[in-house]
């Protein structure tokens, strides 16, 4: 048996990898899929603005209450900050560090950092306009997220909660090397503009496994059985 921490990216919640953890689960393997704070009204942390070190905490908590070892940990999105900065926390309980079209921080880099400018610059607007300074809404069509439309992209956008700002101008700072086994699986059906450099790195790179999936971003939705089998060999 092996264990799984699988964590979300910006505006989702544990609930995007419902699938994904049925199948690992039926495979005989212990899986976590929290979810994190948002700081949103009816969320964990109202009283204060959620940080990205807020988030690591949580699934630093929960892999040491749990006692987990030889973890297969999983970032998606904006989950590649937070599963670097558990694994650097966590070292040596971590065996293999999965990032599914996400960001990979070296230390001292924030989302803010690896995003682009303008695509930065809407989020700070947003941010003020939208969420008072403290939360991001949610600002990307859902088509960047699924191929949906109708009553599914209704479903599913109903489904999405406003990000904390600071997570996204935090930086990771990270003591450790890398956890030595890696893999970066790309969604490359619709690009989204922010991975494509890390793709590019890990498929180019002898010290990564590299995985395209013909989807769009939420991969884990879109393509659960795919998504499932890849971290079943990550094994």
């Amino acid at each position: 048996m092996t264990s799984f921490v699988l964590v979300h990216g910006a505006f989702h919640g544990g609930w995007c990898w419902e699938e994904v953890a049925a199948i690992l689960i039926n495979a005989g393997h212990d899986v976590h899929t929290p979810t994190l704070p948002t700081g949103s009204k009816d969320a964990v942390g109202i009283e204060r603005n959620i940080t990205l070190s807020d988030h690591i905490q949580v699934v630093v908590d929960l892999i040491e209450r749990a006692e987990l070892k030889d973890i297969v940990l999983v970032g998606h999105s904006l989950g590649g900050m937070i599963v670097t900065g558990v694994a650097d926390r966590c070292h040596s309980r971590v065996a293999h560090l999965v990032y599914l079209d996400a960001f990979v921080p070296t230390s001292g880099q924030s989302v803010r950092d690896l995003a682009l400018e303008p695509m930065y610059q809407s989020a700070v607007e947003a941010s003020y306009e939208m969420g008072g300074g403290q939360v991001l809404p949610v600002i990307f069509p859902v088509e960047k997220f699924v191929d949906y439309s109708g009553d599914a992209a209704a479903n599913f956008t109903a489904k999405l909660m406003p990000q904390p700002f600071l997570t996204i101008v935090e930086p990771v700072y990270l003591r450790n090397p890398p956890v030595a086994r890696r893999t970066f699986v790309y969604c490359s059906a619709v690009p989204f503009g922010l991975f494509e450099n890390f793709a590019e790195t890990a498929r180019t790179s002898s010290d990564w496994t590299y995985v395209d999936l013909p989807t769009s971003h939420d991969a884990m939705i879109l393509m659960p059985n795919e998504v499932a089998h890849i971290l079943l060999n990550s094994v």
